[in-house]
């Protein structure tokens, strides 16, 4: 009976290892939104990484956590991620040009495009010179922008 649970317990460990070797074969950072509550983390390996929007709890953006492992379908919905600029897909971001010199423009950023959306959601949208990423800590926008990302349209 001992050595029965003994090659149980050795098969559970050779398959945290195998799981483990797969995380590094996978290119990170790997972006992933949770299922039920919609906050996306920027995967670093398999199950530690940073929260790159608010969630409910003690969590702060910015920071790194260990997380429910994004292979688990169940709980993680995997994002593009545009790995030129950094960002993932629906990003709020702000966007300007060289030539703007008094203006910025807040759109969410459509990685599968390299560009952001256009004003009415659409993808295939505008081009600009410079990015930089929203910060999360301006507190009047972030209904708006959580109920805007959900409008966006892919094609």
């Amino acid at each position: 009976m001992n050595n029965i649970l003994e090659l149980e317990a050795k098969y559970q460990e050779l398959g945290k290892e195998i799981e483990k070797l797969k995380a590094k074969e996978c290119g990170y950072p790997k972006f992933f939104r949770h299922r039920t509550f919609g906050y996306i983390v920027k995967f670093t390996s398999l199950e530690y990484g940073e929260l790159m929007t608010k969630c409910y709890g003690a969590c702060e953006v910015g920071h790194n956590y260990g997380w429910t492992a994004h292979t688990d379908k169940d709980v993680w919905e995997e994002i593009p991620y545009d790995k030129i600029t950094g960002f993932y897909h629906k990003q709020l971001v702000w966007c300007w040009d060289n030539d703007n010199t008094h203006a910025k423009v807040l759109r969410f950023y459509d990685a599968t495009n390299g560009r952001a959306f256009n004003d009415d959601g659409k993808s295939h949208g505008c081009c600009y010179d410079n990015y930089k990423p929203y910060d999360w800590s301006c507190a009047y926008i972030n209904k708006w922008a959580i109920e805007a990302v959900k409008t966006l349209e892919d094609k």
